[in-house]
């Protein structure tokens, strides 16, 4: 963390306010780098129907979403549950190099490619401000933010579906380790593609009008087979189908050179 950030001087002002709510990308990758069970840091909590990170545990049943605990009761004043204090109200992320994209991002929000700052900020007044800022890393940030936002709805889309289907009450530990088994597929996926491939799928995928229907619902890629674009999109879709029915992750196909892609 740089020292010239408002987060080098942190006082958990959004630790302890907000509800940390989060996707499943940020709970695989919480879990599996630290080795930690889903249970021992999440919290879910009832949402409205209409949420599409809204999860079900039974047909026809209460959505829920996922968070970060908090320590102590979960309620609005306490901190997350890996914040680290410093004492003399100070302190830190304890866990700053995997924590959630909605915190990767704070306090930025996109509107189609332009990084603009939230208007309801706790950080101490004149803390943030745009011409201070990495505005690349933040666009690039907030780009893989909301194709992980995508992706998640479609994890929680297929999970509702298989609910729905078999028509059993399930507990909310059947859902965290699905979404642990299709986290690993949907990695799988991905790794045919280097990590500055991936970075150019997030920015197509991000810098897509606000109106564009989620790429996993709707194929908005008419490419050639030979595409890898549509090789990793197809490929996520497929793991995550394969999780919710509780079958293993198909092997993906050898990676091969991108030919150039753009999505609608």
């Amino acid at each position: 963390m740089s020292g010239s950030s408002p987060c080098a001087s942190c006082t958990m002002r959004c630790c302890a306010n907000y509800t940390v709510s989060i996707v499943g990308y940020d709970a695989w990758l919480i879990g599996t780098q630290l080795r930690l069970p889903l249970e021992s840091f999440l919290i879910f909590f009832p949402v409205a129907a209409e949420n599409e990170k809204g999860f079900l545990l039974e047909p026809g049943g209460q959505r829920h979403e996922i968070a970060l605990d908090k320590v102590g009761e979960f309620q609005k004043g306490n901190p997350c549950i890996f914040w680290v204090d410093l004492m003399n109200g100070r302190g830190r992320c304890g866990i700053y190099p995997v924590r959630p994209y909605v915190c990767q991002t704070y306090p930025a929000y996109q509107q189609e490619e332009t990084v603009l700052l939230r208007d309801d900020v706790l950080c101490p007044e004149g803390s943030w401000n745009l011409a201070g800022m990495d505005l690349p890393l933040f666009r690039k940030r907030l780009f893989r933010f909301r194709m992980e936002q995508d992706v998640y709805a479609y994890v929680v889309a297929a999970w509702n579906r298989q609910v729905e289907r078999q028509g059993l009450r399930r507990a909310v530990g059947d859902y965290y380790a699905y979404l642990l088994a299709a986290y690993a597929g949907i990695e799988q996926a991905r790794r045919r593609l280097d990590d500055a491939r991936l970075a150019e799928l997030a920015q197509l995928w991000g810098q897509r009008s606000a109106s564009a229907p989620n790429p996993l619902f709707v194929d908005l890629l008419p490419l050639p087979q030979e595409e890898p674009w549509a090789a990793v999109v197809a490929g996520m879709r497929t793991a995550i189908d394969a999780a919710a029915r509780g079958e293993p992750a198909p092997e993906p196909a050898a990676a091969v050179e991108p030919q150039g892609a753009a999505f609608a």
